[in-house]
């Protein structure tokens, strides 16, 4: 009679499956493995922890100047610069744009809300206000800054109307009201 085989007296190889990372160290080992042990990668690993720590500290200081410029905004000085108050310039443009107003034609109406708009936002470029545009100026300023404030963008939104609106009619009441609003700005910003 013939005996079946032991099947748990031979011993199976059975390899484990290597697992991704395994293989990769593997793969560093062959291909670097007198690399990393050399005095290059000695220097390397030096220079590369002093520009981390350097790296860091330039990353944990530029956070820091950027609290403190969050907390304490620069903040324009008021008025016009010394160039429009030395030479009177504003007065001579004001008094030029209200004679516009006083001929009286829809074009010249126009053209003198145009021209105070214009007017107001060279003070303000002058005064240290930024932005692109002037509406990205005014948005800037704080209503302590500028009392008047609100009367600027109602005068500002006109004059956006004028431009961008074909055929918006200008009315001596219309022009009247907005260079009253923009005169507002002028004496606050001790331009006039």
């Amino acid at each position: 009679m013939m005996t079946p085989p032991n099947l748990f007296s031979s011993p199976i190889n059975v390899r484990a499956p290597e697992l991704p990372l395994n293989l990769l160290l593997n793969f560093r080992e062959q291909v670097f493995g007198n690399i990393l042990t050399s005095r290059l990668y000695s220097w390397a690993q030096l220079i590369s922890i002093i520009l981390s720590i350097a790296l860091m500290v330039a990353i944990i200081y530029l956070y820091r100047e950027n609290k403190k410029l969050e907390h304490h905004p620069r903040v324009p000085r008021r008025g016009p610069s010394e160039k429009f108050k030395s030479k009177n310039v504003v007065k001579d443009l004001w008094v030029n744009i209200l004679s516009k107003v006083q001929r009286g034609g829809e074009q010249d109406l126009a053209f003198a809300i145009i021209e105070a708009d214009k007017l107001i936002d060279t003070i303000l470029k002058s005064s240290g206000f930024s932005g692109d545009t002037m509406a990205d100026r005014m948005k800037r300023i704080n209503p302590s800054q500028l009392a008047a404030l609100d009367d600027l963008w109602e005068a500002h939104k006109i004059r956006n109307y004028i431009v961008h609106t074909p055929g918006y009619k200008v009315t001596p009441e219309l022009a009247k009201n907005v260079l009253r609003n923009y005169e507002k700005v002028l004496k606050e910003l001790e331009a006039i």
